[in-house]
């Protein structure tokens, strides 16, 4: 690039004397056999290199958060709310409620730090960094899969709440009933017995 910029500037014979009708010529010719040539470049690569330091911290700090683009909201909250190997080992689809109150917190403070990370615009002494569309796309990625989960989590409360009170609802009208016979005196004692001992622990 230093070359050609030289060797661009001609004389101007051509320019001044039309009749000459010459073949231009740099006025100072270079090439790669000049000292100052390797001096000079080996001085630009220098400075870029030294200049685009900062540029690439700052992006390597967006990279971090790269993950948030490959998340699948519908799997994580399957394997939050409705996991069949929890179903299988533990008896229930739903994961502890410590670990999705982490895991909402952890998107959560995603959200607050990219916000931080870093200005729209970032000027360093050669290069500016547009960090604006990046941050945004990041943040709200970060802010859907929360939102996401706590919707999962609301869904879970009502249909929860709804499930024990339509239980509670079915046992006092089971416990209400007068027995006709024996067989069904029997079917209420054993009735109350697993509502006491089972159904309201479970709930």
């Amino acid at each position: 690039m230093i070359i050609d910029s030289t060797n661009a500037v001609m004389d101007l014979e051509n320019d001044l004397m039309k009749s000459l009708m010459g073949i231009s010529k740099p006025n100072f010719p270079i090439d790669n056999n000049f000292p100052w040539i390797a001096e000079a470049q080996a001085q630009i690569n220098q400075m870029f290199e030294e200049n685009i330091k900062e540029p690439l911290n700052i992006l390597q700090e967006y990279k971090k958060y790269e993950y948030l683009l490959n998340v699948d909201k519908r799997e994580l909250t399957d394997s939050l709310f409705n996991n069949k190997e929890l179903l299988a080992t533990k008896g229930t689809e739903k994961a502890d409620i410590k670990d999705i109150r982490e895991t909402i917190l952890s998107f959560h403070h995603a959200v607050e730090e990219i916000s931080n990370l870093s200005n729209d615009w970032i000027d360093t002494p050669m290069f500016r960094v547009q960090a604006s569309s990046l941050k945004e796309k990041l943040a709200n990625t970060a802010l859907n899969i929360r939102n996401h989960l706590i919707a999962a989590v609301t869904k879970w409360s009502n249909d929860t709440v709804n499930h024990i009170e339509h239980t509670f609802q079915e046992m006092e009208v089971t416990i209400r009933k007068v027995p006709v016979d024996e067989k069904e005196l029997v079917q209420i004692r054993e009735f109350i017995k697993v509502s006491r001992d089972v159904t309201q622990i479970q709930l």
